[in-house]
């Protein structure tokens, strides 16, 4: 999964608010995400309640009066009624209360805040994920594609994290958006593998691999062959992580 760029989460309770905060490192690992940010204010963030009637229950019930009752909830109803509403799970609209079951209430973002964002809600808290991706953001999940790929031909080939196995990476095309992530931040991928990484294809007389491993990395290929060896007096064992598909 590609990080996120922020997650929002407003609500009217200010301790309700620190105990969110209080597991931003949890939250930011757990789900990706670069920034949380937590508000008392929706209003801020553009967002709104829309009612929206069930006009079958509504009209079995109100007969004639049907057209009145849904003309106020779309256009005189109040936020602070569509609140208490929500708290309350009935209002009353000339004379006659309303139910949740007659009447559901959504949240929306205002078109200046919500390109991008999805938002998820219950009665009293409001979640925003901004999804809109930067350069930055694109660079950190292709860093991570490579990474955990690594990682899962590792255990593939049942190294343990005190073997060492040495490999190397070739991209397709050599000027991909991938290939220049993986040359700026090879170290960052060593460290986490704790695999140290070749950029380039193995010499011709490189030993037989006993794993690989085929997918792929957004639009390019990645190849990959290791040189390495486990602890001493412990047989060799080498990985080949291969993504470059067939071109049978």
């Amino acid at each position: 999964m590609y990080p996120l760029k922020e997650m929002i989460v407003t609500n009217r309770d200010s301790q309700f608010l620190e105990d969110v905060k209080s597991l931003e490192p949890y939250i930011l690992l757990e789900l990706n995400v670069r920034q949380l940010t937590v508000s008392q204010d929706k209003h801020k963030y553009g967002i709104t309640l829309k009612p929206e009637p069930n006009f079958k229950i509504l009209g079995a019930r109100l007969k004639g009066e049907q057209k009145k009752v849904a003309d106020y909830l779309k256009n005189k109803v109040t936020e602070a009624e569509l609140e208490q509403f929500l708290l309350e799970g009935k209002l009353t609209v000339l004379g006659h209360e309303i139910t949740s079951e007659e009447v559901a209430v959504s949240y929306v973002v205002g078109a200046d805040q919500g390109h991008g964002y999805k938002t998820h809600s219950d009665a009293k808290t409001i979640v925003m994920i901004d999804t809109t991706e930067d350069e930055s953001l694109v660079e950190e999940g292709l860093c991570r594609e490579v990474t955990n790929r690594v990682q899962r031909l590792r255990k593939q080939a049942k190294l343990v994290s005190t073997d060492t196995a040495h490999v190397h990476l070739v991209v397709h095309p050599a000027g991909s958006q991938l290939a220049t992530v993986v040359a700026a931040k090879l170290k960052d991928i060593e460290s986490a593998t704790g695999t140290p990484i070749k950029l380039g294809a193995p010499s011709a007389d490189a030993k037989p691999v006993t794993a690989v491993s085929k997918s792929a990395v957004k639009d390019s290929e990645v190849k990959v062959g290791p040189s390495g060896r486990r602890r001493k007096s412990r047989p060799t064992r080498y990985i080949h992580y291969d993504e470059e598909e067939d071109d049978e």
